[in-house]
């Protein structure tokens, strides 16, 4: 009589409860799976966590296994115009036209419309913080000329620097089943955007950006919320998944983190934050400026090769100043050309004497030679510029002294006659010059391939040409030397523009450092907006400057 029986509602109901409890512990240790498993749960997934100080892989889950890398392409993008920027070829003020094509990219996007411009700097933010896909595409026309040759820079940059089974066909990581990658290769990735440019991976910290009346957060939720996290990228397509790129330092030591193709970016971010706080302890305890070169030991990876696409995109120290204007053909002061019985100046000795001459009275008979050439000539010199490419060509050069504004520069038309070793002491050189001045020139031997204009007509026909016709500049450097190694590079390119145009130096005096400008003249518009456009898709850097500019 006091029995209930199981047929009864309130039997049913204890039923059920019991039933619904199983069921939740169930899926709660089904969730933990997923998570400290994800592997099994997931076939896009890959993960990775890697000593930075030593390239050594610390976790590893199908690692060199393909996937799609989602919007961690835009890593790739901004290595390239860092790049750019630390060569000198562009600054972080530089003004990019936006495209039909950028504009129409699929979101996540700025808004950008066709016509406007974006700065570089911006352009940056909106990758890093807002993962804007029409901003990542103007980068890519501007400095590549195209998506197609942007992206075959993107994939040769990355198979240099280690990335040996990466592939890219856009620069913003929209779905394309081409563009693949692996997860040793992005943590390749984190590790070289660390080591190559220290100083510009901080902005991966940016936490919100504002452009236009919107302001944008960025889309990695570990910023801020996890000890020592302080980068770098967040991707997803349908296709990839949730991906991430991360880095933490804590103690001295850093790790860099890959995880791709999980299922949602919590679970992303649970498994990231797991692997990251677990094995940093397992790192090697260095300095931060200690980073690897490549995330352990990928098959196929050539360390000279990633040497050598470093050097070619940073020849030489950068220059990040925009230009200025030019000096007028006035202002262009051709000198004596350096014989044989002298060891002449460099350029920023030249420059270093005239910004002192002021004060310093002692030098005034030296400079007067200077002052009062007795020989204008301007050198037309063939040069061998990559001498294991065959490549030649001509340059017209005149040198600068003892003016304040922008000067041609002289060339290195004395590099081919015999000079004696240089002095110990800046004032013994001057004070030979001086001496070598107050006499007549011996005869100049000319090497093979150079041509002295002695018509004084055509002297100045050359120091006006810069100022009458369209110039591009190539890039601007601290030394004279790397300015014309810059020009042998365009000149390699074998634009048929450059052809009979004249390449030159100009020196530009900042703060008391003097900046050297490579550049060509004798264009017309339309051949200067061809040459930059083709010099760009091949790799240099270049932009157009209108006559009297």
């Amino acid at each position: 009589m006091g029995f209930v029986s199981v047929g009864t509602p309130a039997a049913r109901s204890g039923l059920n409860r019991g039933f619904a409890l199983v069921i939740a512990l169930t899926l709660a240790l089904m969730l933990a799976a997923g998570i400290s498993r994800p592997a099994k749960a997931n076939p896009k997934f890959s993960a990775i966590t890697v000593d930075a100080t030593t390239g050594e892989v610390i976790y590893g889950n199908d690692i060199d296994e393909h996937r799609y890398p989602a919007s961690l392409t835009k890593v790739m993008t901004l290595y390239i115009l860092f790049q750019e920027i630390k060569s000198g070829r562009m600054s972080f003020k530089t003004r990019m036209e936006v495209s039909a094509k950028a504009a129409a990219q699929a979101p996540s996007k700025l808004g950008l419309r066709p016509g406007n411009t974006i700065s570089a700097r911006d352009a940056m933010l909106a990758l890093i913080t807002k993962s804007a896909n029409d901003a990542a595409m103007v980068i890519a026309e501007h400095i590549g000329g195209s998506q197609a040759d942007f992206a075959d820079r993107m994939t040769r940059t990355a198979r240099a620097l280690g990335m040996t089974r990466t592939t890219f066909t856009n620069p913003n990581g929209l779905p394309d089943t081409r563009q693949v990658t692996t997860a040793r290769d992005m943590a390749t990735l984190g590790l070289r955007i660390q080591r190559d440019f220290p100083d510009y991976y901080k902005y991966f910290a940016t936490r919100s950006f504002s452009y236009g009346k919107r302001r944008y957060g960025n889309h990695n939720r570990l910023l801020g919320r996890v000890k020592g996290v302080d980068g770098i990228k967040t991707g997803y397509t349908r296709a990839s998944g949730f991906n991430l790129l991360s880095s933490m330092e804590v103690g001295n030591r850093r790790i860099v983190g890959v995880v791709l193709g999980a299922r949602s970016g919590g679970s992303r971010n649970a498994f990231m934050t797991k692997i990251l706080n677990r094995d940093v302890a397992k790192a090697t305890r260095s300095r931060s400026d200690q980073v690897a070169a490549v995330a352990g030991k990928p098959k196929g990876y050539n360390p000279a090769a990633a040497a050598k696409v470093v050097a070619m995109a940073r020849p030489e120290p950068s220059i990040e100043t925009p230009p200025v204007p030019r000096a007028k053909p006035e202002d262009l002061v051709p000198v004596a050309a350096a014989t044989p019985a002298t060891q002449p100046l460099t350029a920023a000795e030249m420059a270093a004497v005239a910004a002192k001459a002021a004060k310093a009275a002692s030098l005034a008979a030296v400079q007067q030679p200077v002052q009062e050439p007795q020989q204008k000539t301007v050198t037309e010199l063939a040069m061998q510029a990559l001498p294991q490419q065959g490549v030649t060509f001509k340059t017209v050069t005149v040198a600068a002294v003892n003016t304040k504004t922008d000067s041609l520069i002289v060339a290195s038309a004395a590099k081919a006659l015999p000079t004696p070793a240089p002095a110990p002491k800046l004032q013994t050189r001057l004070a030979s010059n001086a001496a070598a001045a107050a006499t007549p020139a011996p005869a100049i031997q000319k090497p093979a391939g150079t041509k002295v204009i002695a018509n004084p007509a055509k002297v100045q026909e050359k120091l006006a040409e810069h100022q009458s016709t369209w110039n591009i500049q190539v890039g601007a450097f601290p030394t004279a030397e790397g300015a014309k190694s810059r020009i042998d590079v365009a000149k390699s390119s074998r634009v048929s523009a450059l052809r009979e145009a004249t390449p030159f130096l100009m020196a530009v005096d900042k703060d008391g450092d003097t900046i050297y400008r490579a550049r060509f003249s004798g264009l017309s518009k339309q051949q200067a907006r061809n040459a930059c456009k083709k010099l760009k898709r091949a790799g240099v850097g270049c932009f157009e400057l209108a006559p009297q500019s």
